[in-house]
């Protein structure tokens, strides 16, 4: 006899709504949608895409993409309003502020309404270079007014980590962290010590994700360690602001990478980079390539803010630096190449610190709780 709660989650539409993320954006796609499809829920992904794509039992609804970004947010929640009415969703699963509205309208048409909160809003618009920099706080203070107002209105609310939950109603507000698929990772390269002195950073390429610092940093790693800096992940430095790619041989930039891309690049690295610079919306977040580089089994150099070190120096994983001192960052890149038996310890600390603590499948259950709770699926 089948199971009585897949059987429950089957007759529970659930659709996914993005205008500001790729459609198959790792938190979105890979993990939240992918773990509701194999749990048994109809799981629809509205986001920008050619045309209409099954991908892991998970029905991807393309809309075209924006040209610029007022575009995109003055016109993309109409399109995806549409979009979600024409699939008569159950529940809906909102990523984007700009949406917001748009989650509103579908719950007054009957829909349960997620509200996922990947950042601390509030934060995130104070380092808006484009919003000029005297209407930043207002602007802050009025996102963070129209989330909370928002929460109390929707059925449940999702937050990446506990700083961006303390926003929103406890009793409505689950964390559901984004930590690694161990499965992801679980793949064989070269034995560590016989690999190439790779240091990887996977991730968005700006200033202050630590573009500058870190091509500076593998510069000034000696010769004599063949160092070279692999990055991969979407460029967004603007072109006045510094050259990239960078006329050197000791630097190569990848370009955007799918995820068995991710995986190969992290199974033939030595080190994993993350130095983002101390603006507030980073000190308080868990970034996601910290805990791949952890799963994958490499030591990491990873920016000293006091919520980082707790997780690098409670597992023994790695080096913890300033990212804005090049210096700094090339001496911890030296110490881990120039040790490679100690270095591979600090990576198998890491991947056990994953399996133990850090990974999605924990996570998954809780947002499976969630969607159970709303859709009203009992055994």
């Amino acid at each position: 006899m089948a199971d009585p709660v897949t059987i429950g989650r089957r007759q529970t539409r659930v659709v996914h709504l993005t205008s500001a993320h790729p459609a198959f954006d790792v938190r979105i796609f890979h993990k939240e949608a992918c773990t509701l499809a194999d749990a048994g829920y109809e799981v629809f992904l509205v986001a920008v895409h050619e045309g209409r794509t099954v991908r892991n039992g998970v029905t991807v609804e393309g809309l075209s993409a924006p040209s610029g970004r007022f575009r995109r947010m003055l016109f993309s929640p109409i399109r995806v309003l549409r979009t979600a009415r024409r699939l008569r969703p159950d529940v809906c699963h909102i990523h984007d502020p700009e949406l917001i509205p748009v989650g509103l309208v579908l719950k007054l048409l009957g829909s349960r309404v997620i509200y996922d909160a990947h950042e601390d809003l509030g934060l995130q618009v104070l380092n808006k270079t484009w919003i000029p920099r005297s209407l930043r706080r207002p602007a802050s203070a009025f996102a963070r007014l129209l989330e909370r107002m928002a929460s109390r209105w929707l059925d449940a609310v999702v937050a990446a980590t506990p700083g961006v939950a303390v926003n929103f109603p406890a009793e409505r507000t689950t964390v559901v962290a984004n930590y690694p698929k161990l499965a992801e990772f679980s793949g064989h390269g070269p034995d560590y010590r016989e690999r190439e002195a790779v240091v990887a950073y996977v991730g968005g390429v700006t200033l202050t994700r630590g573009a500058i610092e870190m091509i500076e940093a593998i510069e000034l790693v000696p010769d004599d360690l063949h160092a070279r800096l692999v990055i991969a992940g979407r460029l967004q430095l603007d072109v006045d602001e510094t050259p990239f790619p960078p006329a050197t041989d000791r630097v190569e930039y990848r370009g955007v990478i799918d995820r068995d891309g991710v995986q190969r690049l992290l199974s033939s690295a030595r080190v994993g980079l993350v130095v983002l610079h101390p603006i507030p919306s980073y000190l308080e977040s868990y970034p996601v390539k910290l805990f791949e580089y952890m799963a994958a089994g490499l030591p990491v150099v990873a920016s000293d803010f006091p919520l980082w070190k707790s997780i690098v120096s409670g597992a023994g994983c790695g080096l913890v630096v300033d990212p804005l001192d090049p210096k700094a960052v090339a001496a911890a890149i030296e110490a881990l190449l120039a040790d490679p038996v100690a270095a591979e310890e600090m990576g198998r600390r890491g991947r056990s610190a994953v399996e133990d603590t850090y990974s999605w499948h924990n996570e998954g259950e809780k947002l499976i709780a969630v969607y159970d709770r709303l859709a009203g699926v009992s055994s």
